[in-house]
Parts: structure tokens; C-alpha cells; sequence
């Protein structure tokens, strides 16, 4: 583990979040839930289509 020193007047407090930064923020937080819930429904997908080919023994569905 790297510990990395940083003096604090290297950075001065010139940020501006312009009035649009919040709806940048809402918008990347509800496609982060979105792809998310996704990616969760992708993979119960292959999980159940595993286990449905493991179980089914050669039968049509």
C-alpha cells in the first residue's frame, strides 16, 4: 500500500459547479442503477438457462 503526500496549497479552491452539474449528476446516477439492473437480470438470465439445460436431461421444453 502507497501512501501519497500531497502538499495542500498545491490545490487552490477554484472549482465552479455551473446550475447543469446537478442534472449531469442525477442523470449518471439513474444510468448507473439502470445498467446495473441490467447487468443483475443478465446474469439470473444465463444462470437460469444453466441450470434449466443441466436439469432438463435431454427433454424438450
Amino acid at each position: 500500500m502507497a501512501i501519497i503526500f500531497v502538499p495542500s496549497d498545491m490545490f487552490q479552491g477554484y472549482y465552479y459547479l455551473d446550475p447543469g452539474s446537478g442534472s449531469l449528476f442525477i442523470q449518471l446516477a439513474i444510468g448507473a442503477f439502470v445498467g446495473g439492473l441490467f447487468l443483475i437480470k443478465n446474469y439470473f438470465v444465463r444462470i437460469k438457462c444453466f441450470f434449466k439445460k443441466l436439469f432438463n436431461n435431454g427433454k424438450k421444453v
